[in-house]
């Protein structure tokens, strides 16, 4: 059973200072990672490689997978017009790769918004990530989308995140509100019905907010988050998960 952790780098823009705090969420996770030795796909902004330059060459020296997130986190790719979008994605790409030393080929869109697959292809990108076939209120509606890898044309791949049959998601805001036997139950179900688990995060994810002026679901659990994600990393390696980057995953299965 491959398992892939995957965090969306980026700055927490609910907060003024939320590059402060994804980089202090981000301190706390590492250890963890490393502990049980799993090597994870870091969607990355530029904006927060270029605040936190030495942390995210660290993580590529480490074996992580560097990968594309966006310029800027307020940036909406999915509203924007293609030239822009690929002029800001292409630099936002460069500024990534020098950082990291590394070349970027994935890619998954602030909040599941991304430009045309025309836009990933022009600037060599070679999967995207940007779809959750689940449905989020106020956000998007994907639950007839496909949960399996598939081709977006081109030789660009989608790899969706991990939902259940039923569509019930485990990432990030699930995995903080529902709990750990919530996420532990349907990530049994997902690896008897697709053989592996693709799970996502963000690096706020793991700060404690409960004193910050923010919306309850937000804060809440944020303070047991880290020590969940702990046990349920000791859950993977139980049922014999394979922890591997996106890059490789999709490399081994001969889809990229």
């Amino acid at each position: 059973m491959e398992f892939l952790f995957t965090l969306d780098l980026e700055e927490f823009d609910r907060l003024d200072k939320g590059m402060e705090i994804s980089a202090q969420g981000l301190n706390a996770l590492v250890p963890v990672l490393e502990n049980h030795g799993v090597v994870g796909t870091f969607f990355t902004t530029a904006g927060f490689a270029e605040e936190q330059p030495d942390a995210v060459k660290a993580l590529a020296e480490s074996g992580h997978e560097i990968a594309l997130h966006a310029l800027d986190h307020t940036d909406d790719y999915g509203a924007m017009p293609a030239e822009k979008a690929t002029e800001r994605l292409g630099d936002a790409k460069t500024q990534l790769e020098e950082i990291a030393g590394t070349d970027i080929i994935g890619f998954r869109a602030p909040r599941m918004s991304p430009p045309s697959p025309d836009v990933l292809r022009s600037i060599g990108i070679r999967y995207d990530s940007s779809l959750h076939p689940t449905w989020v209120p106020g956000r998007y509606n994907k639950m007839r989308e496909p949960r399996k890898p598939f081709e977006l044309g081109k030789g660009l791949i989608e790899l969706p995140v991990s939902v259940t049959r039923l569509r019930f998601p485990i990432s990030w805001f699930w995995f903080r509100n529902l709990g750990p036997t919530y996420v532990r139950i349907c990530s049994k179900g997902i690896i008897r019905q697709m053989g592996y688990i693709h799970i996502y995060f963000h690096p706020w994810d793991f700060v404690d907010l409960r004193e910050h002026d923010l919306p309850f679901l937000v804060r809440r659990n944020s303070h047991r988050s880290l020590a969940w994600l702990d046990s349920y990393l000791e859950r993977v390696k139980a049922w014999n998960g394979e922890p591997m980057t996106v890059r490789s995953f999709l490399e081994k299965r001969g889809l990229i």
